[in-house]
């Protein structure tokens, strides 16, 4: 299993449990050191008072949440009470969304090969087009209006490093798996030590890349781990002390790893996880299922 492989490279690299290097900036109290702590998870459960169909979700920092409707193809914008505050109308369907700062997020228009950059400070507003030379699909925010996303070229993903003027910095990642689709891909971006994990739902295949662009290590297991669900795309991210969140499928039962280590999991008899996103700050976070309900994850811990 992926859990006992995470447990045999202890030692080896930050994306396992081992402790962090006193080399790189660290505050706050870090979910890796499981053995010495325990955890207890608070959820809570909420649905906006509109229906929509998610694809995707972001929590921003004032702690409204922005959802994706791949029905009505437009950004739905919700504060901490998931009271309905405003939408933006999307030229066609949407596929992801991230956070760029400064009131900015970015949400993937793969149809049309583009990424739109939308303020939400006030209302929601378009204040740049990007264009791309192949569909885009998952995104992440690198920081210093940098994105991580993957792109579906000829018929197999590939990861790269642009900036918000479409120019690309570095391919980070190409697919080896024959089959794979872009569209079932998922990448989380960790700013705590500028690392890439790049997750491919349909593959079973994670990978993370290190700040110098190699590559830590690209598994494969032959049983199913990760969900072949599009949804997948969306149910991966980092938190601001650099733990990977991610969301697995076993027998219709819906999981959340953290570093490999189980954390939590729960039925649905329907719909499906949708996307899982972090808060920016403190130890929460949030899971979106397709039909637009929204689980709250606090994470309390008990030393």
């Amino acid at each position: 299993m992926f859990e006992q492989f995470l447990k045999e490279e202890k030692g080896k690299d930050q994306f396992s449990k081992s402790t962090p290097s006193t080399q790189e900036p660290h505050t706050g109290k870090s979910l890796r050191n499981r053995e010495a702590q325990k955890i207890k998870v608070v959820e809570a459960r909420g649905k906006g008072d509109r229906n929509i169909t998610c694809g995707g979700a972001v929590y921003l920092m004032n702690g409204s949440l922005v959802l994706l409707d791949t029905v009505y193809n437009c950004c739905c914008q919700y504060d901490h009470s998931l009271r309905y505050m405003r939408e933006f109308k999307l030229s066609s369907k949407p596929h992801s969304v991230t956070d760029i700062g400064q009131d900015r997020i970015a949400v993937s228009l793969p149809e049309e090969n583009m990424i739109q950059v939308l303020n939400v400070r006030d209302g929601i507003t378009c204040t740049r087009n990007v264009y791309t030379d192949w569909p885009c699909y998952a995104l992440a925010s690198a920081g210093d209006d940098k994105i991580v996303v993957c792109y579906e070229v000829k018929h197999k993903p590939e990861v790269v490093m642009i900036n918000l003027d479409g120019d690309k910095k570095c391919t980070l990642y190409t697919s080896s798996s024959s089959g794979s689709s872009a569209a079932q891909v998922g990448i989380a971006y960790d700013k705590l030590r500028k690392r890439t994990c790049v997750a491919e739902g349909n593959s079973t295949v994670m990978c993370v890349i290190l700040k110098d662009g190699t590559e830590r290590f690209r598994y494969f297991q032959e049983s199913s781990f990760l969900d072949p669900v599009s949804s997948f795309c969306n149910g991966i991210d980092y938190d601001h002390e650099g733990n990977l969140y991610f969301i697995t499928q076993h027998n219709g039962i819906n999981q959340v790893s953290v570093n490999g280590d189980l954390l939590q999991h729960w039925t649905f008899n329907s719909p499906s996880p949708a996307a899982l996103c972090f808060c920016p700050y403190g130890h929460d976070f949030v899971i979106v299922t397709t039909s637009g309900e929204v689980h709250y994850f606090s994470l309390k811990q008990i030393i």
